[in-house]
């Protein structure tokens, strides 16, 4: 079962619009307005039925048959899910966006488009494209596009043909079509799933708060009827004091303590935690091999997603024109090599995730590049444009579509990065933390800071330094060649020493704690060799203090 959370924002932006032109009709079940709102070459067509906002659609012809809502985007989850998808079932029809879609981009698959209200599907031949699907793919001589035009439970009471996948986006303005989300709804909808077929639900709902209940009482529904649904029932209830662990940060392990419990009784594949305000995302995933629940880091989370983006972008002809990924001067080199495979740009930042949201701005006003994907190691990440600082939420999502990738393959998210180690080289971070409290504390960390930047080591141990930059004076220094330059970021208190052998240091006095912290990443041949390259680094930058 795959959930898709989505919400009123942009319905609200579109009324905020400019109307250019606009029609109504009166059908049995209402009154319809479409109107277009001037964009320029994104100039878009708005279904509304009463006062909710149905489907959308590009007024372009060349783009007419791309998604313009971005939720409708996470539909394509269930072909993450499965094995195979042949045939597929959507419940609620209104402006045939997806349908449209889907059978402009798979055209092996079938799609039946159950539309309580037959006159809407007249208004989206003539005004959404709909007319045009059916001639340009020959849909009245094949099988590929069903409309049926019926209420939705009462086609699955009567209906005996099975599908792969059914899609429910039936709606009654912004609320779901109730009558869908019954106990005997959702078994007539399991029992017309072939094995091991998804059902996708969209839902407007929050994960907490008053507007929750709706969406945890389906849940509760669900759960009595399909296998793979899966809370922690200690921590399912918002609870602000925090209860069930000391810290709630899944940077720290013991904030998995429940989850891996229920993950070891359950079998899960993934398991996942965010903070209390769902900007970090933490993991565990299962090694097969051994059958334990593997820890994975915020640079290994980041850089799965980060692959399978531009991965799937680039197969799928999708990837935008001057590309770039931003990540912070302290997140891992995978990213660097990465980025040269798929033909990405890679920008580097001062750490913290202010400055990806500034590049992001930058962006739009330049015209200079296009944002893909931005990661900081902590565990922190932003898909997508729609925000400005790192987004558990989406991230989340964007995660299990990789897990259900790698299962669709045969293959763990541990396999999976393995996989990406072999490819791109075995690359470990860690770091190393001095507390030193009060006023004394403070000068001690200055002290340390000011002996690295006005001598600053030349080698850490068996690694000699190749350059030498100091982000407060904005000076770079290659020890090879002894050429100055510049970092090209502005001041901030930092030192970062890029070392042989594919490895680097950091150091940087936090901006919120008493303490100086070091940032260090190696090279390995495999994950013993790199483990012991960094814990070797760690050593021999504790005898340059």
């Amino acid at each position: 079962i795959i959930f898709n959370y989505s919400n009123s924002l942009q319905g609200t932006a579109i009324l905020n619009g400019k109307y250019n032109t606009s029609v109504s009709y009166d059908t049995q079940y209402g009154k319809v307005t479409i109107y277009n709102t001037n964009k320029g070459e994104d100039s878009y067509r708005t279904l509304l039925v009463g006062q909710g906002h149905e489907s959308a659609t590009f007024i372009s012809e060349e783009k007419c048959y791309d998604l313009y809502y971005e939720y409708t985007k996470y539909y394509d989850l269930m072909f993450k899910s499965t094995k195979e998808i042949r045939n597929t079932l959507m419940i609620g029809g209104a402006g045939y966006s997806y349908p449209k879609y889907y059978i402009s981009k798979y055209l092996d698959k079938s799609i039946d488009v159950v539309e309580i209200d037959s006159d809407i599907t007249e208004i989206a031949k003539k005004y959404f494209y709909l007319d045009k699907l059916i001639n340009d793919f020959d849909l009245k001589n094949n099988n590929r596009l069903g409309l049926i035009a019926e209420d939705g439970r009462t086609y699955l009471n009567k209906n005996t043909k099975k599908y792969d996948a059914i899609l429910n986006d039936a709606f009654a303005g912004e609320t779901p079509a109730k009558t869908l989300t019954t106990l005997e709804a959702v078994q007539k909808i399991y029992n017309l799933l072939n094995e091991n077929g998804v059902y996708l639900t969209n839902m407007i709902a929050s994960v907490d708060g008053e507007n929750s209940k709706f969406i945890k009482a389906e849940v509760n529904t669900l759960k009595q009827v399909f296998k793979n649904v899966y809370v922690v029932k200690e921590q399912e209830m918002p609870d602000p004091n925090f209860t069930t662990l000391a810290y709630p940060n899944p940077e720290d392990p013991a904030a998995f303590t429940l989850a891996l419990k229920l993950a070891k009784e359950v079998d899960a594949d993934v398991v996942l935690a965010t903070d209390p305000d769902a900007d970090r995302l933490g993991i565990y995933a299962k090694d097969a091999k051994t059958g334990e629940y593997v820890s994975f880091t915020g640079n290994m989370s980041g850089m799965l997603i980060a692959e399978y983006i531009m991965r799937e972008r680039c197969a799928t002809g999708t990837m935008p024109e001057n590309p770039a990924l931003v990540k912070t001067i302290v997140t891992t080199n995978l990213a660097d090599q990465m980025t040269k495979e798929y033909g990405v740009k890679l920008i580097e930042v001062l750490t913290g995730f202010k400055f990806i949201g500034e590049q992001i701005k930058l962006f739009e006003q330049t015209g200079s590049n296009n944002y893909v994907f931005g990661l900081e190691e902590s565990y922190g990440c932003l898909a997508g444009t729609h925000a400005r600082d790192k987004d558990a939420v989406v991230a989340v999502m964007c995660l299990c579509e990789v897990a259900a990738w790698c299962k669709k393959q045969g293959i763990t998210l541990w396999d999976q990065m393995i996989n990406l180690y072999e490819k791109y080289g075995y690359f470990k971070e860690d770091q190393y933390a001095i507390t030193l409290k009060g006023i004394e504390g403070s000068k001690q960390i200055e002290e340390m800071m000011n002996k690295l930047r006005s001598n600053p080591p030349k080698q850490f141990g068996d690694l000699k330094v190749v350059e030498f930059r100091d982000y407060k004076s904005g000076k770079t220094i290659n020890n090879e060649t002894g050429a100055e330059g510049t970092t090209g970021l502005p001041e901030s208190n930092v030192l970062y020493f890029d070392l042989t052998n594919d490895s680097w240091c950091c150091a940087r006095p936090s901006g919120t704690e008493p303490k100086i912290k070091f940032y260090m990443g190696v090279k390995g041949e495999n994950l013993e060799d790199a483990a012991a390259k960094v814990a070797k680094l760690t050593e021999d930058l504790k005898a340059q203090l």
